[in-house]
């Protein structure tokens, strides 16, 4: 992990999250102003279109990747997955595509999961999260697995020398929007805010951790919980 600290150190960094409450207000050049802009669950949560790009931003330095999706794009084991009840299926072509987008937008490091660890000739430096870790912080949060791959990443993140860590596009799916590929859809929330034990675990881990910084509208959903 020592790359991945030098590559971190003293950088102000910013987390973008998918979040519906970000389309239209106009945040992507503030994002793209960072020295290192991390965003998760990539490709399925992907800027595409104009308006997009001018909200959520371009620039993507490091993904964060869920099980699944370090199958489909870092080890090759799957070529499918579930969101949201519907099964997604990428193509050879689609993994293809997602790693020349990576590339022309500036992604250094993939970090992912991975209980075998079985990772070759892949095209971007790899860091793989040890499920003894993951383990550890869902038996921080109270739970038998951890399954926010934000807060995960945020937690991950804050063992690095990183000088600041701004995050922005995160609500706990309270705008019940997500973004899938090409366009918007709606979806209802599978996990409320009220007595949802991952917030509770980051509001404390906002609250221990003096170098992360929210927007108002995340700040506005902690202070009512």
């Amino acid at each position: 992990m020592s790359q991945f600290n030098n590559y971190l150190a003293d950088k102000k960094a910013i987390i973008v999250g998918p979040a519906y409450y970000l389309k239209d207000k106009q945040q992507g050049d503030y994002i793209n102003s960072f020295d290192i802009v991390v965003r998760v669950n990539e490709p399925m949560h992907a800027p595409v279109s104009g308006q997009d790009k001018i909200d959520f931003g371009y620039k993507t330095n490091i993904v964060y990747l869920p099980p699944s999706l370090t199958k489909i794009f870092v080890t090759r084991q799957i070529r499918s997955t579930r969101s949201w009840g519907k099964k997604k299926v990428f193509t050879n072509a689609d993994v293809i595509a997602t790693y020349n987008r990576w590339k022309v937008r500036g992604v250094k490091w993939v970090v992912g999961r991975d209980r075998e660890n079985q990772f070759t000739g892949f095209r971007f430096n790899y860091l793989n999260m040890k499920e003894d870790w993951v383990f550890a912080i869902a038996h921080k949060a109270g739970l038998s697995k951890f399954q926010a791959t934000g807060v995960l990443a945020i937690n991950h993140l804050l063992e690095t020398p990183v000088q600041s860590l701004n995050i922005i596009g995160f609500d706990f799916y309270q705008t019940g929007y997500y973004y899938d590929k090409d366009k918007w859809k709606i979806g209802r929330p599978k996990i409320g805010t009220e007595g949802n034990p991952h917030l509770k675990y980051f509001k404390k881990l906002v609250e221990e951790n003096d170098r992360l910084i929210i927007d108002d509208h995340l700040k506005g959903i902690l202070d009512a919980n």
